[in-house]
C-alpha cells in the first residue's frame, strides 16, 4: 500500500505530490477522490521515485487516467516522475494513449524531478522533448 503526501504553492499554482511503496490498482484515484484532490493548481508533478507502478496492468491504468480526467481542465500540466526504465515506458504508452484520445491536459512522465519541474514551468513546453 503507498502512502501519500500532497504539497501546494497556491501563488505558484504549482502542486507536488509524493507517493511512497508500491501502488496497487484504482490506489491513485482512490486517494485523489478521498482527499478531494480537485486539481487545486494548474501545475502538479506527482513524484512518484520511492514508488512504482509497473504492477498495475496497463489497462487498469489508462482507465484510472481516463476517469482522473473529471480532475483537469484545459491547460493544465501533469508530469509524473517515476524511478525505472518500465515505469517511463509504462508512461510513455499512457501519455500516448492520452493524446490519442484528446485528453484535455498535458501530461508527461519523466525519469528527473528537475526535468520535470523545468517543463511544468516552462510557457510553452515543447512535444516530445525531454
Amino acid at each position: 500500500m503507498a502512502s501519500f503526501e500532497r504539497k501546494i504553492d497556491q501563488e505558484a499554482q504549482f502542486t507536488v505530490i509524493k507517493i511512497s511503496g508500491d501502488i496497487r490498482p484504482g490506489e491513485i484515484l482512490a486517494w485523489a477522490e478521498q482527499s478531494g484532490h480537485d486539481q487545486r493548481t494548474r501545475l502538479v508533478l506527482w513524484d512518484l521515485t520511492d514508488s512504482t507502478w509497473s504492477g498495475i496492468p496497463t489497462n487498469i491504468l489508462m482507465r484510472n487516467f481516463s476517469t482522473a480526467q473529471k480532475y483537469v481542465k484545459p491547460g493544465y500540466r501533469t508530469a509524473f516522475v517515476v524511478n525505472s526504465e518500465v515505469d517511463y515506458g509504462l508512461g510513455r504508452i499512457i501519455e500516448n494513449m492520452m493524446e490519442a484520445s484528446e485528453f484535455t491536459a498535458d501530461y508527461r512522465p519523466f525519469l528527473s524531478l528537475e526535468k520535470a519541474r523545468d517543463w511544468l514551468l516552462q510557457k510553452n513546453p515543447t512535444p516530445g522533448a525531454d
